[in-house]
Protein backbone atom coordinates (compact mmCIF):
# COMPACT_ATOMS: atom_id res chain seq x y z
CA UNK A 1 0.00 0.00 0.00
CA UNK A 2 1.16 3.52 -0.64
CA UNK A 3 0.22 6.50 0.58
CA UNK A 4 0.81 9.92 -1.27
CA UNK A 5 -0.25 13.61 0.25
CA UNK A 6 -0.76 16.58 -2.04
CA UNK A 7 -0.59 20.04 -0.87
CA UNK A 8 -1.54 21.92 1.04
CA UNK A 9 -1.31 18.44 3.59
CA UNK A 10 2.47 18.67 2.97
CA UNK A 11 3.11 21.49 5.22
CA UNK A 12 1.28 20.19 8.41
CA UNK A 13 -0.04 16.88 8.90
CA UNK A 14 3.13 15.49 6.20
CA UNK A 15 5.72 17.47 8.04
CA UNK A 16 4.12 15.81 11.48
CA UNK A 17 4.37 12.38 10.08
CA UNK A 18 7.78 13.03 9.35
CA UNK A 19 8.73 13.85 12.77
CA UNK A 20 6.63 10.47 14.43
CA UNK A 21 7.39 7.88 11.64
CA UNK A 22 9.74 5.93 13.60
CA UNK A 23 7.25 5.49 16.27
CA UNK A 24 4.84 3.56 13.41
CA UNK A 25 1.81 5.84 14.06
CA UNK A 26 -1.59 4.98 13.56
CA UNK A 27 -2.96 7.29 10.66
CA UNK A 28 -6.94 7.73 10.34
CA UNK A 29 -7.72 9.26 6.31
CA UNK A 30 -10.87 9.95 6.01
CA UNK A 31 -11.92 10.45 2.29
CA UNK A 32 -9.47 9.51 0.79
CA UNK A 33 -9.05 8.97 -2.70
CA UNK A 34 -8.41 5.02 -3.54
CA UNK A 35 -6.99 3.09 -5.85
CA UNK A 36 -6.80 -0.86 -6.36
CA UNK A 37 -5.31 -1.83 -9.68
CA UNK A 38 -2.33 -4.40 -8.66
CA UNK A 39 -2.24 -2.86 -5.48
CA UNK A 40 -3.85 -0.38 -3.34
CA UNK A 41 -2.67 2.91 -3.53
CA UNK A 42 -4.18 6.10 -1.65
CA UNK A 43 -4.11 9.54 -1.69
CA UNK A 44 -5.57 12.88 -0.52
CA UNK A 45 -8.19 14.88 -2.01
CA UNK A 46 -9.13 18.76 -1.30
CA UNK A 47 -12.09 17.36 1.55
CA UNK A 48 -9.83 14.33 2.50
CA UNK A 49 -9.04 14.76 6.71
CA UNK A 50 -5.95 13.01 8.63
CA UNK A 51 -5.73 12.75 12.00
CA UNK A 52 -2.49 10.85 13.70
CA UNK A 53 -2.69 8.17 16.34
CA UNK A 54 -6.31 8.83 16.60
CA UNK A 55 -7.82 8.24 20.23
CA UNK A 56 -10.26 5.28 18.76
CA UNK A 57 -10.82 1.49 19.90
CA UNK A 58 -9.47 -0.21 16.48
CA UNK A 59 -5.91 2.38 16.71
CA UNK A 60 -5.61 1.01 20.24
CA UNK A 61 -6.09 -2.45 18.35
CA UNK A 62 -3.83 -1.61 15.81
CA UNK A 63 -0.35 -0.44 17.49
CA UNK A 64 -0.69 -3.56 19.61
CA UNK A 65 -0.46 -5.87 16.58
CA UNK A 66 2.69 -2.85 15.34
CA UNK A 67 4.38 -3.79 18.84
CA UNK A 68 3.92 -7.92 18.21
CA UNK A 69 5.15 -7.83 14.58
CA UNK A 70 7.45 -4.75 14.41
CA UNK A 71 10.17 -7.46 12.60
CA UNK A 72 7.54 -7.96 10.27
CA UNK A 73 7.08 -4.50 9.35
CA UNK A 74 10.91 -3.94 9.25
CA UNK A 75 11.03 -6.69 6.43
CA UNK A 76 8.68 -5.00 4.41
CA UNK A 77 10.18 -1.34 4.90
CA UNK A 78 13.57 -2.66 4.02
CA UNK A 79 13.01 -5.60 1.36
CA UNK A 80 10.35 -2.89 -0.39
CA UNK A 81 7.76 -5.93 -0.49
CA UNK A 82 5.53 -2.85 -0.80
CA UNK A 83 6.00 -2.21 -4.50
CA UNK A 84 3.81 -3.62 -6.91
CA UNK A 85 5.88 -5.33 -8.32
CA UNK A 86 6.79 -7.59 -5.30
CA UNK A 87 3.04 -7.54 -4.57
CA UNK A 88 0.64 -10.93 -6.32
CA UNK A 89 -1.92 -10.09 -7.69
CA UNK A 90 -5.60 -10.90 -6.61
CA UNK A 91 -7.68 -12.88 -8.96
CA UNK A 92 -10.88 -10.67 -9.67
CA UNK A 93 -14.59 -12.38 -9.61
CA UNK A 94 -16.03 -14.16 -12.68
CA UNK A 95 -18.22 -10.53 -12.57
CA UNK A 96 -14.92 -8.36 -13.02
CA UNK A 97 -13.71 -9.88 -15.96
CA UNK A 98 -15.24 -8.27 -19.19
CA UNK A 99 -15.99 -9.40 -22.55
CA UNK A 100 -13.35 -7.90 -24.80
CA UNK A 101 -16.26 -6.17 -27.07
CA UNK A 102 -16.95 -4.55 -24.59
CA UNK A 103 -14.42 -2.44 -23.70
CA UNK A 104 -13.69 -2.23 -27.28
CA UNK A 105 -17.42 -0.78 -27.56
CA UNK A 106 -17.95 1.14 -24.08
CA UNK A 107 -18.33 5.14 -24.15
CA UNK A 108 -16.90 6.44 -22.03
CA UNK A 109 -13.55 3.96 -22.78
CA UNK A 110 -12.78 2.06 -18.99
CA UNK A 111 -9.53 2.80 -17.74
CA UNK A 112 -9.02 -0.26 -15.64
CA UNK A 113 -10.66 -3.55 -16.15
CA UNK A 114 -9.94 -7.54 -16.47
CA UNK A 115 -10.19 -9.16 -19.24
CA UNK A 116 -9.64 -13.25 -20.08
CA UNK A 117 -8.55 -14.72 -23.26
CA UNK A 118 -5.58 -16.40 -25.35
CA UNK A 119 -1.90 -14.29 -25.86
CA UNK A 120 -0.24 -14.44 -29.23
CA UNK A 121 2.67 -12.22 -30.12
CA UNK A 122 1.25 -10.96 -33.83
CA UNK A 123 4.03 -8.15 -34.77
CA UNK A 124 7.13 -10.11 -35.22
CA UNK A 125 9.31 -6.73 -36.21
CA UNK A 126 9.09 -5.40 -32.96
CA UNK A 127 12.47 -4.78 -30.73
CA UNK A 128 10.99 -6.30 -27.74
CA UNK A 129 12.98 -3.43 -25.83
CA UNK A 130 12.94 0.28 -25.03
CA UNK A 131 15.44 2.43 -23.56
CA UNK A 132 14.89 3.77 -20.32
CA UNK A 133 16.39 5.97 -17.62
CA UNK A 134 17.83 3.66 -15.48
CA UNK A 135 16.44 5.93 -12.32
CA UNK A 136 13.17 6.03 -12.31
CA UNK A 137 12.38 3.38 -15.10
CA UNK A 138 10.52 5.99 -17.71
CA UNK A 139 11.06 5.70 -21.28
CA UNK A 140 13.30 7.84 -23.15
CA UNK A 141 13.83 8.41 -26.37
CA UNK A 142 17.56 8.18 -26.29
CA UNK A 143 19.62 6.01 -27.98
CA UNK A 144 21.39 3.12 -26.30
CA UNK A 145 25.02 3.31 -25.00
CA UNK A 146 24.49 7.23 -25.19
CA UNK A 147 24.61 9.91 -22.27
CA UNK A 148 21.51 11.37 -21.44
CA UNK A 149 19.33 13.65 -19.22
CA UNK A 150 16.12 12.29 -17.67
CA UNK A 151 13.06 15.26 -18.15
CA UNK A 152 11.20 12.68 -15.50
CA UNK A 153 13.33 12.16 -12.80
CA UNK A 154 16.17 15.09 -13.58
CA UNK A 155 18.93 12.43 -13.72
CA UNK A 156 21.63 13.85 -15.27
CA UNK A 157 24.47 11.72 -17.78
CA UNK A 158 22.92 8.15 -17.56
CA UNK A 159 22.91 5.35 -19.86
CA UNK A 160 19.88 4.04 -20.90
CA UNK A 161 19.07 0.78 -19.69
CA UNK A 162 17.03 -1.69 -21.68
CA UNK A 163 13.39 -2.36 -20.42
CA UNK A 164 11.74 -5.83 -21.89
CA UNK A 165 8.47 -4.66 -24.23
CA UNK A 166 6.12 -6.94 -26.04
CA UNK A 167 3.30 -5.91 -28.02
CA UNK A 168 0.90 -8.88 -27.88
CA UNK A 169 -2.78 -9.44 -28.86
CA UNK A 170 -5.45 -11.18 -26.06
CA UNK A 171 -8.41 -12.79 -27.55
CA UNK A 172 -11.57 -14.44 -26.46
CA UNK A 173 -15.03 -15.40 -28.18
CA UNK A 174 -16.08 -11.72 -28.86
CA UNK A 175 -12.80 -10.08 -30.42
CA UNK A 176 -9.23 -9.21 -29.85
CA UNK A 177 -7.06 -6.59 -27.89
CA UNK A 178 -3.70 -5.30 -28.70
CA UNK A 179 -2.06 -4.62 -25.46
CA UNK A 180 1.70 -3.59 -24.17
CA UNK A 181 3.37 -5.59 -21.58
CA UNK A 182 6.16 -4.19 -20.06
CA UNK A 183 9.47 -4.62 -17.48
CA UNK A 184 8.77 -8.08 -15.61
CA UNK A 185 5.36 -8.61 -17.28
CA UNK A 186 6.96 -8.87 -20.95
CA UNK A 187 10.42 -10.62 -19.29
CA UNK A 188 7.70 -13.33 -18.08
CA UNK A 189 5.69 -13.68 -20.84
CA UNK A 190 9.04 -13.78 -23.05
CA UNK A 191 11.43 -15.80 -21.00
CA UNK A 192 13.97 -13.46 -21.22
CA UNK A 193 15.35 -10.56 -19.41
CA UNK A 194 15.65 -6.92 -21.33
CA UNK A 195 19.47 -6.68 -20.92
CA UNK A 196 19.55 -10.35 -22.41
CA UNK A 197 16.87 -8.77 -25.31
CA UNK A 198 19.43 -6.46 -26.51
CA UNK A 199 22.42 -8.16 -26.04
CA UNK A 200 20.61 -10.44 -28.59
CA UNK A 201 19.21 -7.92 -30.51
CA UNK A 202 23.20 -6.40 -30.67
CA UNK A 203 24.53 -9.79 -32.40
CA UNK A 204 21.45 -9.76 -34.49
CA UNK A 205 20.18 -13.14 -32.52
CA UNK A 206 16.42 -12.97 -33.16
CA UNK A 207 13.67 -13.86 -30.40
CA UNK A 208 12.48 -17.10 -30.38
CA UNK A 209 8.80 -16.15 -30.98
CA UNK A 210 7.60 -19.23 -33.08
CA UNK A 211 8.36 -20.64 -29.93
CA UNK A 212 7.76 -18.25 -27.87
CA UNK A 213 3.70 -18.02 -28.79
CA UNK A 214 3.48 -22.02 -28.85
CA UNK A 215 3.80 -21.55 -25.12
CA UNK A 216 1.96 -18.99 -24.88
CA UNK A 217 -1.48 -20.51 -26.78
CA UNK A 218 -1.12 -23.81 -24.09
CA UNK A 219 -2.82 -21.18 -21.80
CA UNK A 220 -5.61 -18.85 -21.15
CA UNK A 221 -4.58 -15.86 -19.16
CA UNK A 222 -6.51 -13.35 -16.79
CA UNK A 223 -5.52 -9.79 -17.61
CA UNK A 224 -5.65 -6.97 -15.75
CA UNK A 225 -5.40 -4.14 -18.16
CA UNK A 226 -5.40 -0.16 -17.65
CA UNK A 227 -6.17 2.35 -20.99
CA UNK A 228 -4.35 5.10 -21.82
CA UNK A 229 -5.53 8.10 -24.67
CA UNK A 230 -2.69 10.12 -25.46
CA UNK A 231 -3.71 13.48 -26.50
CA UNK A 232 -2.78 12.89 -30.53
CA UNK A 233 -4.73 10.00 -30.19
CA UNK A 234 -8.43 10.66 -29.55
CA UNK A 235 -10.16 7.77 -30.71
CA UNK A 236 -7.08 5.00 -30.38
CA UNK A 237 -6.44 4.62 -26.82
CA UNK A 238 -3.17 2.47 -25.59
CA UNK A 239 -3.88 -0.62 -23.57
CA UNK A 240 -1.10 -1.51 -21.03
CA UNK A 241 -1.03 -5.18 -19.07
CA UNK A 242 -0.52 -4.14 -15.40
CA UNK A 243 -0.77 -7.93 -14.24
CA UNK A 244 -1.68 -11.42 -15.52
CA UNK A 245 -2.58 -14.90 -14.08
CA UNK A 246 -2.92 -17.77 -15.56
CA UNK A 247 -6.59 -19.11 -15.65
CA UNK A 248 -5.53 -22.33 -13.58
CA UNK A 249 -4.36 -20.43 -10.98
CA UNK A 250 -7.16 -18.15 -10.70
CA UNK A 251 -8.53 -20.44 -8.02
CA UNK A 252 -5.72 -19.33 -5.53
CA UNK A 253 -7.59 -17.27 -3.05
CA UNK A 254 -6.38 -13.62 -1.55
CA UNK A 255 -5.54 -16.23 1.68
CA UNK A 256 -3.90 -18.46 0.01
CA UNK A 257 -1.20 -15.93 -1.36
CA UNK A 258 -0.75 -14.38 1.44
CA UNK A 259 0.33 -17.49 3.42
CA UNK A 260 2.70 -18.26 0.81
CA UNK A 261 4.49 -14.92 1.88
CA UNK A 262 3.00 -16.06 5.57
CA UNK A 263 2.33 -12.19 6.86
CA UNK A 264 0.97 -11.65 9.92
CA UNK A 265 -2.52 -11.38 10.70
CA UNK A 266 -4.45 -8.59 11.85
CA UNK A 267 -7.13 -8.14 14.17
CA UNK A 268 -10.53 -7.75 12.74
CA UNK A 269 -10.94 -4.61 13.78
CA UNK A 270 -8.57 -2.08 11.88
CA UNK A 271 -9.27 -3.59 8.58
CA UNK A 272 -12.79 -3.34 7.95
CA UNK A 273 -12.53 -0.51 5.97
CA UNK A 274 -10.00 -1.64 3.63
CA UNK A 275 -11.13 -5.06 3.46
CA UNK A 276 -13.80 -5.32 0.55
CA UNK A 277 -11.37 -3.20 -1.76
CA UNK A 278 -9.80 -6.71 -3.64
CA UNK A 279 -13.47 -7.92 -4.47
CA UNK A 280 -14.32 -4.78 -5.72
CA UNK A 281 -14.33 -3.73 -9.18
CA UNK A 282 -11.69 -1.18 -9.53
CA UNK A 283 -12.70 2.40 -8.67
CA UNK A 284 -10.68 6.40 -8.78
CA UNK A 285 -13.26 7.64 -6.25
CA UNK A 286 -14.01 4.03 -3.62
CA UNK A 287 -14.06 6.14 0.32
CA UNK A 288 -12.88 5.02 3.27
CA UNK A 289 -16.23 3.62 5.42
CA UNK A 290 -16.14 4.81 8.78
CA UNK A 291 -17.37 2.54 11.78
CA UNK A 292 -20.43 4.55 13.00
CA UNK A 293 -19.73 3.94 16.82
CA UNK A 294 -16.90 6.72 16.09
CA UNK A 295 -18.84 9.26 13.75
CA UNK A 296 -19.59 11.65 16.59
CA UNK A 297 -15.78 11.79 17.56
CA UNK A 298 -14.86 11.65 14.03
CA UNK A 299 -16.90 14.94 13.19
CA UNK A 300 -15.08 16.86 16.18
CA UNK A 301 -11.76 15.88 15.25
CA UNK A 302 -12.07 16.71 11.44
CA UNK A 303 -13.94 19.99 12.34
CA UNK A 304 -10.76 20.33 14.57
CA UNK A 305 -8.46 20.30 11.37
CA UNK A 306 -10.97 21.49 9.25
CA UNK A 307 -8.90 24.52 6.58
CA UNK A 308 -10.46 26.83 4.01
CA UNK A 309 -9.03 25.35 0.97
CA UNK A 310 -8.34 27.95 -2.12
CA UNK A 311 -9.45 27.18 -4.93
CA UNK A 312 -6.28 26.46 -6.42
CA UNK A 313 -5.56 23.14 -4.16
CA UNK A 314 -7.74 21.71 -6.59
CA UNK A 315 -5.89 21.74 -9.49
CA UNK A 316 -3.47 18.64 -9.84
CA UNK A 317 -1.13 20.56 -11.76
CA UNK A 318 -0.71 23.26 -8.75
CA UNK A 319 -0.22 20.22 -6.19
CA UNK A 320 3.24 18.92 -4.83
CA UNK A 321 3.20 15.38 -2.88
CA UNK A 322 5.11 13.55 -0.55
CA UNK A 323 5.29 10.05 -1.08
Amino acid sequence: MIFTMWEPFVYIEGIQLMNMIHTHPVILIIRPKITAFHAIDITTRPNTTIVLDPPLQQAATMKIWIDENRSYIHKVINEKLYEKDKQQPVAPLQTQIRPISQIISSTPQMKHFWIKGMPLIVNLNQRFFSPTCPTCNKSTGALMDMEFDCNFCDSKNKIPRPKAKVQLNITDDTGFLSITAEDKHAETLLGFTGLEIYERYLKQDPIPIQHINQELQRQTLLCEVRSYCPSQRHYMPLYFLTAFIPEELAGETLSDQLAQATPPTLLTGPTSALSNTAEETVSDTNVTEIPASSTSLLAEMSSSVKRNLEPDFSQVTKHKKLD
